[in-house]
C-alpha cells in the first residue's frame, strides 16, 4: 500500500498517522495537516488499499485491510512512537490490530463504530435511508450525494464534490468486499481489543452524527473515551476543524507524555 505523507514545520519525531474514513482518501484530512496547532508533530496520512493513489488489493476483507494497514504503519514508524487517528470504518480496522500495534502511544478514533461480543453491526449503525451507498459498488449518483451530506453537518458543496470525486476513484471490489466480509462475522472482538490495549483512547463523535449511534458504548468499557463535537456530523475533523485539532493535539499530548 503506497501512502502520502505531510511533514510539519516541527522536528519532532513524535508522529501522528491519520487514516482516512471508506471510499475516501487522505484528501479528507487537508484541516488537520496544515493546522498551526499540530505543527509540533511529523503528520503522515495513509491511503488504504483501493483508494485514492494506493495500489487495488486482489480482494477485500476486514482481516485483510487490518493486515495490511498493520504492516504499512510498522514500517512507517519503525521504532518511533506515534499516536493513531482514524475515521469511521479505519477504526475498526486499526481495532483489530491494536494489540499488535508495537509504538503506538494512543488511539483517537472519530465516527467508530466498534464491534465485539453481543454488538455486531446492527448495534451500532443508525438507519439511513442511503446507508447502502456505503457498501454498494455503483450507486446512482443521487443516492451518492445524498448519502455523502449526511456524513457532515455543514454541507459544504465543494466538500461534497471532493468526498464523491473520491468514492469513484475508490476500487468498487472495497465495497462488496467489505460487505461480504460484514456478512460472514469476519471480525474480533474490537471493543476488548482496544479496552485492553492498555494505551490512551479517544472515542470522538460529532453531536449531529447521522451514522453511528454512540450509545452502543453505554454498556461497554470503553462508554468513559466518549467525547461529543458540537456542531459535528459523522466527519467531525472537516465540519469543526479547528475544535477537532486541539482535542486531537491535547489528546496526542497526554499520549506521548505516558
Amino acid at each position: 500500500m503506497q501512502h502520502i505523507t505531510y511533514e510539519g514545520e516541527g522536528t519532532s519525531g513524535k508522529m501522528i498517522i491519520f487514516i482516512h474514513q471508506s471510499s475516501g482518501s487522505s484528501a479528507v484530512w487537508q484541516h488537520q495537516v496544515t493546522a498551526p496547532e499540530l505543527q509540533a508533530h511529523r503528520l503522515i496520512c495513509l491511503d488504504m488499499p483501493g483508494h485514492g493513489s494506493a495500489p487495488q488489493m486482489e480482494s477485500y476483507s476486514l482481516p485483510a485491510m487490518a493486515a495490511a494497514l498493520q504492516a504499512n504503519i510498522h514500517a512507517i514508524t519503525g521504532n518511533a512512537p506515534y499516536v493513531l487517528a482514524a475515521l469511521s470504518i479505519s477504526c475498526n480496522f486499526i481495532a483489530e490490530i491494536a494489540p499488535q500495534l508495537r509504538g503506538c502511544k494512543g488511539l483517537f478514533l472519530t465516527g467508530a463504530g466498534l464491534v465485539g461480543g453481543t454488538v455486531t453491526p446492527a448495534n451500532v449503525m443508525q438507519p439511513m435511508e442511503h446507508g447502502a451507498v456505503l457498501f454498494t459498488e455503483d450507486p446512482p449518483e443521487t443516492a451518492l450525494r445524498a448519502y455523502l451530506s449526511a456524513l457532515t453537518a455543514v454541507g459544504n458543496k465543494a466538500v461534497i464534490a471532493g468526498m464523491a470525486a473520491d468514492y469513484r476513484r475508490t476500487d468498487a471490489a472495497f465495497r462488496s468486499g467489505m460487505a461480504t466480509s460484514l456478512g460472514r462475522g469476519e471480525w474480533n472482538d474490537e471493543i476488548a481489543c482496544v479496552a485492553g490495549s492498555g494505551m490512551p483512547v479517544a472515542l470522538v463523535f460529532g453531536a449531529e452524527e447521522k451514522v453511528i449511534d454512540a450509545g452502543y458504548t453505554n454498556a461497554t468499557p470503553l462508554h468513559r473515551h466518549v467525547q461529543f463535537i458540537a456542531g459535528a456530523g459523522h466527519l467531525a475533523n472537516i465540519d469543526q476543524p479547528a475544535a477537532f485539532n486541539r482535542m486531537l493535539r491535547d489528546f496526542a499530548d497526554r499520549a506521548f507524555m505516558g
